[in-house]
């Protein structure tokens, strides 16, 4: 579920825009109402202020290029452009307050390698300008406050233009630009001049809830199917990554040629798995297993939110099922849009993910629910941890 992502923006302070994608033809002015009014009370929920619960409400369908203010599926010919989220977004949105007269900052937000450049690090300049040949160095925030990582100097510069990546001389606040020059910062690090000595604050990570083990193939079909068939080069694949993706760590298992890896739900290790299997990868994996942590003593167990869409004649015997798992029901009711469909909101243990996903849908409903014809439909949201 996305509430996570909507509690950070609206905590902080942010403006929202709300959308509605016209290009359903059934879609009707009652179920735009409907759908607007369950955002109302998840930003109301979520503990959005006043002005930020006073977001404006857009009609637009990108295939055909238009937005309008009011309810339309045909608007008239000189009406069809997007002007109006353009202008919406110019009133609603304040101007960005970064200064080019401050020191150069920068928060890495995403990285890649490049076999020429070595290590590219992409983020949006928080203050300041930014010069090829320029003196950098990188950033943490550790236990004993912020720490030097690096020094260098910025060979390339390069920043988006449509889809493709041009070369650019500088930059300045406000652009979202990718740099190469620094070997060993990471997601979430700053990058500074190097007379500047405070480190940005960083976004803070969910915990990784679950974890699986991923070895070596050693079934007796083994080698039949993949090319990278090695404990190293499955390791060195696992270790790639993690270096990319801060939700995902990687740490040696307790067999040889093993490794155990924590994510942050089963549809990431799955996304994962499904990577590398296209990649020539042939491995084992072990069923998923609940992450725990020990806080003053007291075993912690990961709480998630669970939202189930399926079919009305189903959801008794999910909700049997899901009740076993000592799930509690937080809301229940019709999918907007949708005739004979229901939504289930609860929460529950993370132990009811180890039978999801990747290791299918729990048994106690399969057989007499969906039976394979995919109409149930899922999502996990981590809220906290309780003993």
């Amino acid at each position: 579920m996305i509430w996570k992502e909507i509690s950070g923006f609206l905590h902080e302070g942010l403006k929202t825009l709300y959308m509605i994608e016209m290009h359903i033809k059934l879609v009707s002015e009652e179920t735009c109402n409907e759908v607007e009014s369950l955002v109302f009370d998840l930003f109301a929920n979520l503990g959005a202020t006043e002005e930020q619960l006073d977001f404006p409400v857009l009609y637009a369908s990108a295939k055909e290029g238009w937005a309008s203010l009011t309810f339309t599926k045909n608007p008239a010919d000189d009406a069809r452009s997007m002007s109006p989220l353009l202008d919406t977004i110019i009133r609603h949105v304040p101007p960005p307050s970064a200064s080019l007269e401050a020191p150069f900052q920068m928060l890495v937000s995403m990285m890649e390698r490049d076999f020429y450049l070595g290590r590219i690090l992409t983020g949006r300049i928080s203050s300041g300008a930014l010069h090829i040949g320029d003196k950098i160095h990188g950033l943490r925030h550790t236990d004993n406050g912020v720490e030097k990582i690096e020094e260098g100097k910025v060979t390339k510069l390069m920043k988006k233009k449509g889809t493709s990546m041009v070369m650019i001389d500088s930059a300045g606040a406000g652009d979202i630009i990718s740099m190469a020059g620094l070997m060993n910062p990471s997601i979430g690090h700053t990058v500074a001049n190097v007379e500047v000595m405070t480190a940005l604050p960083t976004v803070e990570l969910d915990p990784p809830t679950i974890s699986m083990t991923f070895g070596v193939n050693d079934s007796p079909l083994a080698g039949r199917d993949g090319v990278h068939l090695t404990g190293g080069k499955i390791g060195d694949r696992l270790m790639a990554e993690a270096e990319t993706n801060l939700a995902i760590n990687v740490r040696p298992g307790a067999l040889s040629d093993s490794y155990e890896v924590l994510g942050r739900g089963e549809l990431q290790l799955g996304i994962l798995i499904e990577n590398m299997r296209r990649e020539g990868f042939e491995l084992s994996v072990s069923p998923p297993r609940v992450m725990y942590k020990t806080e003053n003593g007291e075993k912690l167990e990961p709480i998630e939110e669970v939202t189930i869409e399926v079919n009305d004649e189903h959801v008794g015997l999910i909700m049997e099922a899901l009740s076993h798992r000592r799930g509690e029901v937080i809301d229940m009711g019709p999918v907007p849009g949708s005739i004979g469909r229901t939504r289930i909101s609860l929460t529950c243990p993370s132990s009811i993910a180890e039978l999801t996903a990747i290791s299918g849908i729990p048994a106690p409903y399969y057989d007499g629910t969906d039976t394979g014809s995919g109409t149930e439909i899922t999502n996990f949201a981590l809220m906290h941890f309780l003993t």
